[in-house]
């Protein structure tokens, strides 16, 4: 099971955690894993914000302050992983 939780602009903050998406292999995995890897990149790249935690399987962020440039980096990352969950409530779970 893939689990996503994802909080914007709560307070100048951002939060966002995907773990699971290494547990097992399946096409679920490999969507999670590239939604999770281009996140990653652009945030160095754009904003030069690392992830708090980036292991196998396993991507946080923790972003204080935050603003809407970034906000908006993370809400287009989530239309496209709610999306997924909606496809495939088995597998993901975005809370």
């Amino acid at each position: 099971m893939i689990r996503i939780i994802c909080n914007y602009g709560i307070k100048g903050a951002l939060y966002f955690d995907c773990d699971g998406h290494a547990t097992h292999e399946s096409d679920r995995c490999v969507e999670i894993s590239t939604i999770c890897s281009m996140l990653v990149r652009y945030c160095a790249e754009e904003f030069d914000i690392l992830p708090t935690e980036c292991r196998d399987g396993k991507v946080t962020f923790d972003i204080e302050p935050t603003n809407e440039r970034i906000n908006e980096v993370f809400k287009a990352a989530m239309i496209e992983i709610s999306a997924l969950a909606g496809e495939h409530p088995n597998d993901i779970k975005v809370y």
